[in-house]
């Protein structure tokens, strides 16, 4: 008797775990999925704050090639 409750929760906590990795899984493309379909937006340069030298550099750095 006792090897078959441990069977049945042994069994029961494989399947609670399998559902929830895949809920998981899902959410997490889900996610992935929203921010990619957003657009990026690229700093324009004037409208920096002077000092701001991290903004610069991302505004360069994500400049179209010529």
């Amino acid at each position: 008797m006792d090897l078959i409750v441990l069977l049945l929760t042994f069994a029961a906590g494989i399947g609670i775990g399998y559902v929830l990795r895949d809920w998981v899984s899902q959410r997490r493309r889900f996610q992935s999925s929203r921010k990619r379909d957003q657009p990026i937006e690229t700093p324009r340069l004037l409208d920096l704050k002077m000092g701001r030298m991290k903004d610069v550099w991302r505004a360069l750095r994500n400049l179209p090639p010529p």
